[in-house]
């Protein structure tokens, strides 16, 4: 019974660590567009292009992208860039999740992409407010990649 006692406190010690370190160098998000549909959705029938019963929900780490650049298929946060976010109907500290498609130095739509700037794109073309419409998205504008989705439960996912 002592063994078992032990086990479980060590236990519920290390997800009481897990937990706080997700909490301190991470952030939360819900999905409310239909731009990486259908990776990431959203509730139908609130937004056109919508499938979810609901919002999926995920979390993005702080932490990552001060150990590493991002590269190409990291799906990430950002803050919208002023000209995206005029463009696109939105705020400029509103955020967007897309998908990196090109890094600094390699060419895309034949342009090379600038130092410290990506293209990214939504999964969904159609319904996404994207580097196509705006350009380049900044390094210094990423808040960081999603590293899973937690809701609704049947969507659970570690990216």
């Amino acid at each position: 019974m002592r063994r078992l006692t032990r086990f479980l406190l060590v236990m519920l010690a290390i997800g009481g660590g897990l937990f706080v370190l997700i909490a301190v160098t991470s952030n939360t998000y819900r999905i409310r567009t239909a731009a990486m549909e259908p990776t990431l959705r959203c509730p139908s029938g609130l937004v056109p292009g919508c499938t979810g019963d609901g919002a999926d929900r995920i979390l993005v780490s702080r932490l990552i992208y001060r150990l590493r650049d991002p590269h190409r298929g990291d799906v990430v946060v950002y803050r919208a860039p002023i000209a995206g976010a005029r463009r696109c109907g939105l705020g400029s500290e509103d955020t967007f999740v897309h998908r990196i498609v090109a890094e600094p130095g390699e060419r895309w739509s034949r342009r090379q992409v600038p130092a410290r700037h990506y293209v990214v794109l939504g999964d969904n073309e159609g319904r996404s407010c994207d580097s196509r419409v705006w350009g380049y998205l900044s390094r210094d504008r990423i808040v960081g990649p999603v590293i899973a989705a937690y809701w609704p439960l049947d969507r659970i996912s570690i990216r």
